[in-house]
């Protein structure tokens, strides 16, 4: 089976080339989020929430998701303060699908400021779609985190 991925939001990721010979319904939703141009630690924190309840929208409307990943760039300076910021995103985010959609997606907030391989980041996504829900939960990381081993691996270390 092959993860099935949407890609929404800003194009900060290109999409797959390749495409699979019998379409699957999206598994999984990729969440992209340009945080570069906005000034300040706090109007970014307003565009990261903003972003997040964009892709709230889409993931309540399709009921075969079963993980949300949400990534952004953003400017250095206010990397520390998203950081921070990005673990109770994503557990709002999670509980929020799971009162007014009913279901379990997991959600992973991911920091794509320093991602060098896209092709990766898709076969980490791909990975993921194959899995059942709830076994990510609600995480934030980051790219360097997903280098050597899979988004449910990290997103389990992050939470121990």
């Amino acid at each position: 089976m092959t993860g099935a991925v949407l890609f929404l939001g800003d194009l900060l990721v290109p999409q797959p080339t390749r495409k699979p010979a019998q379409p699957e319904p999206a598994r999984t939703i990729l969440w992209t989020s340009d945080l570069r141009d906005t000034t300040g630690g706090r109007a970014t924190r307003l565009a990261l929430k903003a972003a997040a309840h964009a892709a709230f929208e889409v993931c309540r409307t399709r009921p075969g998701i079963r993980h949300l990943v949400l990534a952004y760039r953003a400017d250095s300076a206010v990397i520390p303060a998203l950081h921070r910021r990005a673990p109770a995103v994503a557990i709002r985010l999670h509980a929020e699908i799971e009162q007014q959609a009913g279901r379990d997606v997991d959600v992973v907030l991911l920091d794509i400021s320093d991602l060098d391989d896209p092709g990766l980041l898709h076969e980490r996504l791909e990975e993921l779609s194959r899995q059942p829900a709830g076994l990510a939960g609600a995480a934030a990381l980051d790219w360097r985190e997903i280098r050597e081993e899979s988004i449910r691996h990290a997103a389990n270390s992050d939470y121990i």
